[in-house]
């Protein structure tokens, strides 16, 4: 495997861990006056709304990602309904009013969400708003080259993706038949059409190289990396991933970072499984 992208790295630099993750802090405890802002800022409790704000908020708050009059894109994992299955709604509702907040000039929606995706989530006048607001993606494909690709060198790549000033990658936590665990690094994924995703599978969808599938992942990475991770551990997938249904697990932890690596060396925390096995961590 290619060491493009590297947890090992990310271990060696030192992490600093909000929320009781390796800082011994309780989950969602603001941050002491003059303390370094954390890799990842960890909230648990049940309403998936605040505690989207309150991670965002522990890295620094919206305001240090999203400048004023800026445009947004926001890459959200929905495509599968099945509870553990998808990012909830309030979460995306949650970070695009924060954006809208902090003086962006557009959200838009890399992917599409299902029609009946936001039934989950909260419906009062904020919540329609929001979602009113939000654009959804023009659609359109640019085919550009994978700098330092292994085995992926060329790719397609949503327009709005490659064109946004900001780039915010929310995904849930869930296990996959593949690669062990889904979450900010797959992800990526959504960004690309079903022909491109299609290639990654080699051998066909139910018929996987575990390897070659971690390396495409791996390699898409390369493409644009995000500004801003959140992630759904609220209600998770920890057999019958990624679509379910399956057994589920309910650690009710919303978790933000920068650093996509770092945000899905975590997760496999939460799932227990061993990041040594997750072959595009490697």
């Amino acid at each position: 495997m290619s060491k493009k992208i590297t947890r090992r790295a990310f271990i060696k630099q030192g992490t600093v861990l909000a929320g009781g993750v390796l800082g011994g802090m309780a989950l969602g405890q603001p941050m002491p006056a003059g303390a370094a802002t954390p890799d990842i800022f960890v909230v648990r409790g049940t309403n998936y709304f605040e505690n989207t704000i309150k991670a965002i908020e522990g890295l620094g708050g919206m305001d240090s990602i999203v400048s004023r009059g800026s445009r947004v894109g926001l890459l959200v994992n929905h495509a599968f309904l099945n509870i553990g299955a998808h990012v909830h709604p309030d979460m995306t509702i949650a970070i695009a009013r924060m954006c809208y907040d902090a003086g962006a000039r557009s959200v838009i929606l890399i992917k599409s969400p299902p029609w009946r995706y936001y039934r989950r989530g909260r419906s009062d006048s904020m919540a329609k708003e929001v979602i009113r607001k939000l654009k959804s993606p023009s659609d359109v494909y640019k085919k550009v080259p994978v700098k330092g690709g292994v085995a992926l060198k060329q790719a397609d790549i949503m327009q709005d993706l490659l064109e946004c000033d900001v780039f915010i990658n929310t995904a849930i936590v869930k296990s996959h038949s593949a690669t062990f665990i889904t979450a900010a690094l797959k992800n990526m994924m959504g960004s690309a059409p079903f022909s491109t995703c299609l290639n990654f599978h080699k051998g066909g969808l139910f018929n996987d190289d575990p390897a070659y599938l971690a390396q495409c992942i791996a390699d898409i990475n390369l493409i644009r990396k995000p500004d801003l991770c959140v992630m759904d551990a609220t209600e998770v997938l920890a057999t019958g991933g990624p679509h379910g249904p399956g057994l589920l697990k309910r650690p009710n932890k919303v978790f933000a970072g920068r650093d996509p690596v770092a945000v899905d060396t975590y997760a496999t925390r939460l799932l227990n499984i061993d990041p040594n096995k997750i072959l595009m961590l490697d």
